[in-house]
């Protein structure tokens, strides 16, 4: 867990200071980890991310979870 916790971690920080590409890049990142992690941890997220451009890819990460919980 530590491991994934470390990634999300990285990925939040990169989120903060991209350009709209590399946000791009970083937001596909993230829903594999997301399946990965489960859609629970998602609401942890959301509170450690400020930045509404961030905040809407984790929660668009967090609606494909809930939409592929059979994944």
């Amino acid at each position: 867990m530590d491991s994934f916790h470390t990634q999300l971690t990285q990925l939040i920080h990169h989120c903060h200071r991209a350009t709209d590409e590399e946000y791009r890049i970083a937001a596909d990142s993230l829903i594999p980890l997301c399946l990965w992690l489960g859609a629970e941890l998602m609401f942890i997220v959301l509170d450690e991310i400020n930045e509404p451009k961030s905040r809407e890819g984790v929660i668009r990460c967090h609606e494909f979870v809930l939409s592929n919980e059979s994944i």
